[in-house]
């Protein structure tokens, strides 16, 4: 089984709130959970009014 490890996205990096015995240079895969996900800004106007009035 996976080890599960917290963290707190900070300027664009994950800051793990555990330690981690990962060798350096480690590819790793993350899995999201979060209820204050923030979808990217829309720039296109007309798209943007379309959503907003969903």
């Amino acid at each position: 089984m996976s080890p599960t490890l917290k963290a707190v996205y900070r300027n664009g990096t994950f800051i793990l709130e555990t330690a981690c015995n990962l060798p350096e240079g480690s590819e790793v895969e993350l899995l999201i959970q979060s209820s204050s996900i923030v979808s990217p800004p829309i720039s296109d106007v007309e798209s943007n009014n379309i959503f907003s009035n969903l």
